[in-house]
């Protein structure tokens, strides 16, 4: 469904996908009376959910650097409404083999566990790369974090992400 259809209507949850650069607002947006139209029509987009609103972007498309959208970028306290606490604990244990599990494996397991419980596949809480590279990283931070995921992202998984970090025994 179209920005412009949605108007008018709601619904529990909505998916906004593509809220990156070039898109919302669109490249061909290019007068004043456009760009205000986009921005209008991206509220509207955003204020359809009465439950549960998802925001997706990516940092590239066609080989061409996109990232999120200046109109969402701001958009903050967007943390979702579940205790992550049981999914840290059982994320930071050591093997029952009694080996150590490596960072990497550890926020797989965090990733698969926080999935399953917001019903999303693994990869729609975190991507394979942004994975990768918090695992090579290791950030301290919330901000740290949300250089790799973004910063709204990091602020919804920066808590139990930054405590499997820790507990892990990493020291920077």
């Amino acid at each position: 469904m179209t920005f412009h259809s949605a108007k008018g209507r709601e619904w529990d949850c909505v998916v906004v996908a593509g809220a990156e650069v070039g898109l919302l607002p669109h490249i061909s947006a290019i007068s004043k009376e456009q760009q205000q139209e986009e921005v209008r029509l991206a509220y509207v987009a955003l204020t359809r959910a009465s439950q549960q609103l998802f925001i997706t972007w990516s940092e590239s498309r066609k080989g061409r650097t996109t990232g999120r959208s200046s109109l969402v970028a701001e958009i903050s306290d967007l943390s979702p409404l579940i205790d992550h606490s049981e999914i840290t604990k059982r994320t930071a244990r050591i093997s029952s083999s009694g080996r150590k599990v490596s960072l990497e494996d550890q926020i797989k397991k965090w990733r698969s566990d926080r999935a399953r419980m917001i019903r999303q596949l693994p990869n729609a809480v975190l991507a394979d790369h942004e994975l990768n590279l918090i695992a090579l990283q290791k950030p301290t931070s919330i901000e740290d974090l949300g250089k790799i995921v973004g910063q709204i992202t990091a602020k919804q998984i920066g808590p139990d992400l930054l405590s499997i970090i820790a507990r892990a025994g990493v020291t920077v």
